[in-house]
């Protein structure tokens, strides 16, 4: 892929090249690719990418609930005298939430397929 792109001077002063160094180093990337993401970065990003990481959120949220929520299903076995209502509660939050979790999980799939990812090219 590299022999597709033409090379491109660019002057900076040193004091900036030594901080885009130190940013590249810090990254793990070369000082032509950390230039690279940095250009990318200033530009907006695309709506169905922002659609994609707003649903990456949600998913992330919704299963640190359901792990809240196995944690405390667990407290409750253990307490020994759980309260039915509580428990029937627990668990249809629960299920409702595994239900959203395979549902977002499904959208996302073909989502990562036709959202170009920052760094790449469509």
């Amino acid at each position: 892929m590299s022999r597709d792109i033409n090379p491109f001077g660019l002057r900076m002063p040193p004091a900036l090249r030594e901080k885009i160094e130190q940013a590249a180093s810090d990254a793990g990337r070369s000082l032509n690719a950390e230039i690279v993401h940095r250009l990318e970065e200033s530009f907006p990003k695309s709506y169905d990418l922002l659609v994609l990481e707003g649903r990456q959120r949600d998913l992330a949220a919704f299963k640190s609930r359901l792990a809240h929520l196995q944690w405390k299903w667990q407290r409750e076995r253990e307490n020994g005298t759980p309260d039915p209502d509580r428990r029937a509660t627990i668990d249809r939050e629960m299920r409702a939430l595994i239900d959203a979790i395979n549902t977002l999980e499904d959208e996302l799939t073909p989502m990562y397929q036709n959202v170009p990812l920052p760094g790449t090219t469509s």
